[in-house]
């Protein structure tokens, strides 16, 4: 299956778009699930994958586009 370009109005998503903002809700969905099974320790773990995250999200959607 060959990922196309989608487009939601203005904003035109990539598939490298894609795949870095599937990556970046995996990277999260590692933090809570490692923030839930250890209730009683900090939540470090959470808020370093909230971190990488949103600079995951962040390189995304700030970079220039390629052209």
């Amino acid at each position: 299956m060959k990922l196309r370009p989608l487009k939601i109005g203005q904003l035109t998503i990539t598939p490298k778009m894609l795949l870095l903002l599937i990556g970046a809700l995996f990277i999260l969905g590692i933090g809570i699930g490692a923030t839930a099974a250890r209730p009683n320790d900090s939540k470090s773990a959470l808020v370093v994958c909230t971190g990488i995250s949103m600079a995951i999200v962040g390189y995304t959607f700030l970079r220039k586009p390629e052209g």
